[in-house]
């Protein structure tokens, strides 16, 4: 039947029973589709339940493959792995749980006094590492500098800086390689 033509699970179940034993074909359907992101917890669940590929952006790829791919996390993993209190003894590894946010890549609501260097959220990523570096460590530097020449002791982020900064930030990311659709696919072995 040509691609596009709608059927019915009568149709479908009578067509693969129609199929001689042994056949192998693949089933598809979509667990993400227009939504942009990198899907490491998906890809990593699909490879537990057993799941050999799944087709990204119409290109096939070995769920393994995808799971070492997508596994580093070279933006928050060395701030994940230390045990970051803010606010009312909040975790930064908690609040992260479902993806990191920040405001500029340099700080976070909640988390006074903390700068991150090249943070998420930074536009480090798209730019020449080292002078993007130095360009924080300056900004810190001179933001240090100026509240302690004004005896201030407390400087973070506003929520509302924060999510306004996250939503340029994913709105800039829309024009970006990060997959779109990703549908689930399973080799059934017939018979």
């Amino acid at each position: 039947m040509p691609r596009g033509i709608a059927q019915t699970v009568s149709q479908m179940v009578d067509r693969v029973m129609a199929m001689p034993e042994g056949t192998r074909l693949y089933l598809l359907a979509p667990i993400v589709r227009g939504r942009k992101g990198e899907y490491r917890k998906e890809f990593a669940e699909l490879q537990k339940r057993g799941f050999q590929r799944v087709k990204v952006d119409g290109t096939l790829h070995e769920v393994d493959m995808l799971v070492v791919a997508t596994g580093f996390d070279a933006m928050t993993g060395a701030l994940r792995n230390i045990d970051i209190r803010g606010v009312g003894a909040a975790s930064l590894a908690d609040r992260w749980a479902d993806g990191p946010s920040s405001y500029l890549g340099l700080a976070m609501a909640d988390f006074p006094n903390l700068f991150t260097v090249t943070g998420p959220g930074s536009p480090s990523v798209l730019t020449n590492m080292l002078p993007t570096i130095e360009q924080h460590v300056e900004w810190i530097t001179d933001c240090i500098g100026y509240m302690s020449a004004r005896n201030y002791t407390r400087i973070e982020a506003t929520q509302a800086a924060e999510q306004d900064w996250w939503d340029h930030v994913q709105d800039a990311a829309q024009v970006g390689l990060k997959a779109t659709n990703v549908l689930l696919l399973m080799e059934v072995p017939m018979g």
